[in-house]
Formats: structure tokens, C-alpha cells, sequence
């Protein structure tokens, strides 16, 4: 293709994945890009000396083969700690069930959702976002394979909001996951 700026990256998630057996999969597309220098298309160099305030956070929690309370669960659990904080908090929910479930349900499938992998799982995704335009985010996942037993959707909420206030703590404009 000669004009790449018409296809800018992306990445489509097809089908979600949870640990150990996993079975996600996505589609990426990166143009290809050009040395670094002055000219349309080529990457520069970026400065980030100043981090700005933090104005918003932004999260998602996708479940698979989890009940959908439980998402539920993590994300006002999570949107509580960070609302002590900070007003402009949302977190959404998305739940996947097994495909073939999503194929009975019929709207499900319209709407993009083929199901997910083997595992049951839940991750929560948060993002800050600074005055200055610079974005902190940290994720954390139910542990299938812990040997302390279940942990409550609750507790997985706050740890990830307890992960975003230490990058954010931390300071600087990238995270350090």
C-alpha cells in the first residue's frame, strides 16, 4: 500500500483468554514505519519531563466464565478506593461465557462476543489519565493456581486500584509494568 497513514495500528480482540490454558487470540495491524527523522510517517523522539495531575481513571474488568456479578463486584469495589481520590472514575464490565452458550443466546453473537478460552478467569484493566496527556495503567488477574485459596472479587478490585495508586505514586510519565 503506498499511503500507510490511511491504516493506522490496531488490534482487534477476537476471542479472550484467561491463565493457565489460556485460548485467547487477536488481530494486529502495524504499517510498516520509517527511520526516525523529520518527515510524514517516521517516528520522533517524545519528551515527557512534566507528568501533570491526574483528572480521570478509566478500567475495564473482563471476566470469562465467571459469573457476571462477580465483575460487577470487582469494579465498584475498585471504583470505591479510587473515588476517595478522584470524582471522573469508570469502570466497565465485560463477562464471556463459553461459546456455545454465546451461539444459544443469539445477541450475544451479533454483538461480537464468541465466547473465551478453556479457563475461567477475570482481569482488571485501570487507567490514569494526566492534564498533560500522559496515561498510567496497571492490570491485575484472578490467580487460578494460588495456593491461598479463592480471593473475593472485592479484594482483586482494590489490589487493582492499589496497583495504580503505587504507579502513580511512584511518579514519572510511563509505568513501570
Amino acid at each position: 500500500r503506498e499511503a500507510d497513514e490511511d491504516f493506522p495500528p490496531s488490534i482487534t480482540v477476537i476471542k479472550r483468554g484467561a491463565a493457565p490454558l489460556g485460548g485467547g487470540a487477536v488481530k494486529f495491524y502495524s504499517p510498516i514505519v520509517k527511520r526516525s527523522g523529520v518527515g510524514s510517517g517516521e517516528l520522533l523522539p517524545i519528551d515527557c519531563c512534566d507528568m501533570g495531575k491526574i483528572k480521570r481513571v478509566r478500567g475495564k474488568v473482563v471476566c470469562c466464565k465467571i459469573p457476571p456479578s462477580s465483575a460487577a463486584r470487582a469494579a465498584h469495589s475498585a471504583k470505591g478506593v479510587m473515588h476517595r481520590l478522584l470524582p471522573d472514575v469508570w469502570v466497565h464490565t465485560d463477562s464471556y461465557s463459553s461459546k456455545a452458550k454465546a451461539a444459544v443466546a443469539g445477541s450475544a453473537t451479533k454483538r461480537g462476543k464468541d465466547g473465551c478460552g478453556p479457563s475461567p478467569g477475570m482481569t482488571i484493566h485501570l487507567i490514569a489519565q494526566s492534564t498533560e496527556g500522559h496515561v498510567i495503567a496497571a492490570e491485575t488477574s484472578l490467580d487460578t493456581t494460588s495456593s491461598r485459596g479463592r480471593v473475593l472479587p472485592e479484594e482483586l478490585g482494590q489490589k487493582a486500584a492499589a496497583l495504580l495508586l503505587e504507579e502513580i505514586r511512584r511518579g514519572g510519565c510511563i509505568d513501570t509494568g
